[in-house]
């Protein structure tokens, strides 16, 4: 795992160009990292949402089946499954994407 400060580095740099929309920058980036650290739920949603916003679904799709096996408990990752699988056609299970991110949801 690399060292604290290096990670830190990596998602600031992450935050940043998807700030100005670099997709293709932050999708190389979050690979590269995860190939150190595959497990990096922070790292793994910025891969999966640079996907979506790049028109990448099925990668996308991809990239958050591996953060629900990070995190099952996400709601975020199922609300944004929900989100991919609607993009990719499949309004069925869009909503039971959708309807597994509520029950997951803070009250």
């Amino acid at each position: 795992m690399p060292n604290l400060d290096l990670v830190t580095e990596i998602k600031k740099n992450l935050s940043s160009l998807l700030a100005k929309n670099d997709l293709n920058g932050a999708i190389i980036l979050a690979k590269k990292f995860l190939e150190v650290a595959p497990n990096d739920f922070y790292i793994t949603n910025v891969l999966a949402v640079a996907y979506f916003n790049d028109g990448q679904y099925r990668n996308a799709l991809v990239a958050n089946n591996n953060l629900l096996k990070i995190n099952a408990n996400s709601s975020e990752a199922h609300y944004n499954k929900g989100l991919i699988l609607s993009k990719l056609g499949d309004p069925g299970a869009a909503a039971t994407a959708y309807k597994h991110a509520i029950s997951l949801a803070p009250k």
